[in-house]
């Protein structure tokens, strides 16, 4: 009996962790969109924290941080392309977030008459 509760204390422990977790990474991916969105803090500062998110261990915060810099290709029409495009590039070859990086290239060509190195 004594050792069930233990077990079952830690899983409860666990699963509101998870809860906490998962909370943090939402607000922070819907106060990043907020921000690309709204205009509250500067372009190229949102740039530079997008490519750290597609630096990041996490599979959602690489995949927020590459859809970010598709939504700021389309925002903005300005991205330093020499840092973005060798990092969406590399990011396109996980499968993770291929997805996101693949739309956020096609966003940079599209918005910003570039994206890959075959459209130069």
């Amino acid at each position: 009996m004594g050792n069930d509760f233990f077990r079952s204390a830690a899983a409860v422990e666990l699963r509101q962790l998870i809860a906490e977790f998962r909370r943090a990474k939402r607000s922070m991916i819907e106060g990043m969109t907020e921000a690309v969105l709204g205009g509250g803090v500067d372009h190229k500062e949102l740039e530079s924290i997008a490519l750290e998110l597609v630096g990041d261990e996490d599979p959602v915060l690489q995949y927020s941080g590459a859809q970010a810099l598709g939504h700021l290709a389309r925002l903005y029409h300005d991205l330093d392309l020499d840092v973005v495009l060798p990092v969406l590039e590399a990011a396109s070859l996980r499968p993770v977030v291929s997805a996101a990086a693949g739309d956020a290239l096609d966003d940079i060509n599209t918005f910003m008459r570039r994206g890959t190195r075959d459209s130069y």
